[in-house]
């Protein structure tokens, strides 16, 4: 990340790190959430489990700091730069969407019905039937 004057964030003295994790955190909760969804669309309980995990775990993993406040000087003015935190996610209302999704999937959550399958005549009554047929064939 450089910015106009070619300037890095590492040469003004900014740690890049808890920035990178903090983005692909918010990401991942994205990432599960999407395929908790779809499994949970599909009609499988373990994805409703997983979008209850994942908004769970990014409405908690925005007030989990990863760093510091930095105090740094640049052009003779002092910037502040507030704590990471290990996710954004509260910016949006996307995991209270998530969190909420999960708990209506698992309280409604009925296993699919497993198919019945048709009986099969026994083979007496299809024979049965095949006489009468053939006796109506006879007397026509």
């Amino acid at each position: 990340m450089v910015n106009g004057n070619g300037e890095s964030l590492s040469s003004l003295g900014i740690d890049v790190t808890p920035i990178i994790v903090t983005f692909i955190m918010t990401l991942a909760w994205g990432i599960l959430a999407i395929i908790g969804g779809d499994l949970g669309w599909k009609g499988r309980k373990s994805g409703v489990i997983l979008c209850l995990i994942v908004g769970i775990l990014a409405i908690v993993g925005q007030f989990i700091t990863i760093s510091a406040a930095q105090i740094i000087s640049y052009q003779g003015t002092q910037n502040t730069i507030p704590a990471a935190p290990l996710s954004t996610s509260l910016y949006y209302f996307d995991p209270i969407l998530v969190l909420l999704g999960g708990i209506i999937g698992v309280a409604q959550y009925k296993p699919p019905k497993k198919p019945r399958h048709k009986r099969h005549k026994h083979r007496s009554e299809v024979t049965k039937n095949l006489d009468e047929a053939t006796k109506n064939l006879d007397e026509a």
